[in-house]
């Protein structure tokens, strides 16, 4: 099993992030169990959600991947 150290809790998980993730807090030593599945979807929804809406910022240009040359 793998740990993540963060600021509040401490995340137990396998290297291969199947079965149950342990979270673990900082402040009062409580445990909770969550399906990594669960933690996977919603780390990808995060990402997902970053990505469009970076690329809804984007110009024709760049979601192009055009380069403009900039004058000196």
């Amino acid at each position: 099993m793998h740990s993540f150290h963060g600021k509040t809790c401490n995340i137990h998980f396998n290297s291969d992030m199947s079965g149950d993730i342990h979270i673990v807090s900082l402040l009062n030593n409580t445990e909770i169990q969550v399906a990594a599945d669960d933690i996977l979807d919603f780390v990808a929804e995060y990402v997902r959600r970053e990505k469009i809406d970076k690329l809804e910022q984007m110009d024709s240009k760049e979601v192009l991947g055009i380069e403009t040359r900039k004058s000196i």
